[in-house]
């Protein structure tokens, strides 16, 4: 391989580690105890994919006991050549010394991590770095252990490198190259990237894939109103929040992109644009940045609102105070006098969403002409929640302004799904008030629901009867 070569390694099979601390793969025909004989070391296939000249190289071992490696590389790390160390190398394992996963449990870890990043994780770039995509596959782990799937923790043995640049090893399974007619050159400074605003189109229209052009967002019209309210008049914070899967997002995001003049000017989206509730449409331009903050630290998403507004962040010697630097550079960019409208969705799942709260949020609002959108999630209304997101709710409301709260998961959660259910399964009106019961108020899992019906047949009126009628949908 030479440096322009990137190096993906898998390594599967049944494992053991030896009485000298070395971890060996059993070959079909090595027989029990007979691994320093008939197996073969791990750590040398490893090491010769460590010391080739790819620059960017990622080895994953799915094996009994790998964990054992971790002493092994430290040791063999001290053999690569001093310019290997500048390269990008990273091994990763899915047991510890003393653990066996199971047959196809890293599998599947790996399908619902992917599933995740192309639906859900956001990443806008179209590669991922080796921090993300561990932190995506320790999330997966989570999901699946609650749902008592998996039990694989992942195990990071080696790194050289920074870990959160993006690399080659990682394309990002849910990028997607923008449209590039969606937002004008009028626009553009004070609209979200070409790529970000294509995020917030996706969660707007409701589709469930990037190929599909439609658009089906519906009902909701109470909350839509509202928070075109507050864009015509408003002032302060207005926080949209609910539990996971409410729409929180697809609400911001509506009013981000139908806030738009050249998204409202573009004859592709017409028919969106003429069939929405003129009471529900914010007025044009009433939205001037809007970032998502999530997998972001608070730094990160000062620098995006700047990018987001067309000016590149300052530099400075002070690296504890850039936040500051960087928030009053924000706000150099508008006319003095001149309201600004700022939207940050997915603040709970920055990296640190109380510091970028007290550090971004609270400063922002000091200034009677900025007023906020967040979106945050939190607990249903009498079911438990954890005490981070009560926290949080909590410390966004300490900052002494105007702030209204908006709920995404209210009682009027079941009527609006079966609308948007009825646009996805025009006639199925049993089906989806069926679905819409079973799934409320989770307008995600309506929207997976949707996409598995589509992909097959839906069932007959006479099967809805039947005790297992909905159990395909689980």
């Amino acid at each position: 391989m030479t440096d322009a070569d990137t190096a993906v390694v898998y390594v599967t099979g049944h494992g053991v580690r030896s009485g000298s601390g070395r971890h060996y793969l059993m070959l079909p025909d090595t027989p029990h105890g007979h691994h320093l004989a008939r197996g073969y070391p791990t750590a040398d296939l490893i090491a010769a994919a460590l010391a080739s000249h790819a620059r960017h190289v990622l080895v994953i071992v799915n094996s009994c006991f790998a964990g054992e490696l971790d002493a092994e590389l430290a040791q063999l790390r001290k053999d690569l050549p001093a310019e290997r160390r500048h390269a990008s190398l990273t091994v990763l394992t899915t047991a510890d010394f003393d653990e066996m996963p199971r047959a196809s449990e890293f599998t599947v870890v790996l399908g619902e991590t992917h599933r995740f990043l192309t639906e859900r994780a956001g990443y806008t770039a179209p590669l991922l770095s080796i921090d993300e995509f561990v932190r995506e596959l320790e999330a997966a782990c989570r999901r699946l252990a609650d749902a008592g799937t998996s039990v694989l923790q992942i195990r990071h043995v080696l790194q050289e490198g920074d870990r959160a640049e993006p690399t080659l090893c990682l394309p990002n399974p849910g990028y997607r190259p923008p449209p590039p007619t969606l937002v004008g050159k009028s626009r553009r400074q004070l609209a979200a990237p070409t790529r970000e605003l294509d995020y917030w189109l996706d969660r707007a229209s409701g589709r469930i894939s990037a190929t599909d052009p439609g658009w089906y967002f519906t009902g909701r019209g109470e909350l839509t109103t509202q928070l075109a309210r507050f864009l015509t008049y408003g002032t302060g914070m207005l926080v949209i929040t609910g539990a996971a899967g409410t729409g929180k997002s697809a609400i911001i995001a509506r009013a981000v992109t139908l806030s738009d003049p050249d998204f409202l000017a573009n004859p592709h989206y017409a028919d969106a644009v003429a069939s929405a509730d003129p009471d529900t449409v914010p007025p044009p331009g009433s939205v001037d940045l809007a970032v998502l903050a999530r997998n972001k630290t608070t730094e990160e998403i000062t620098e995006q609102l700047l990018t987001a507004a067309g000016v590149t962040p300052a530099h400075t010697a002070d690296v504890g105070g850039r936040t500051a630097t960087l928030r009053h550079q924000v706000l150099d960019q508008f006319e003095p006098g001149r309201p600004i409208t700022i939207v940050i969705d997915g603040l709970d799942e920055a990296v640190a969403p109380a510091h970028t709260a007290t550090d971004l949020i609270g400063p922002l609002l000091r200034h009677r002409r900025v007023r906020l959108i967040v979106g945050v999630r939190s607990s249903a209304p009498g079911q438990p929640g954890s005490a981070a997101e009560a926290g949080l709710l909590d410390l966004l409301r300490r900052f002494g302004t105007a702030l209204t709260p908006l709920r995404t998961d209210g009682a009027d959660a079941i009527h609006d799904i079966t609308d948007y259910l009825l646009t996805r399964l025009p006639g199925q009106d049993r089906l989806a008030h069926l679905i819409a019961t079973a799934v409320a108020p989770s307008f995600l899992d309506a929207r997976f629901a949707v996409r598995r019906l589509l992909d097959n047949q839906p069932p007959a009126e006479a099967e809805l009867d039947k005790p297992k009628g909905l159990e395909e949908l689980d």
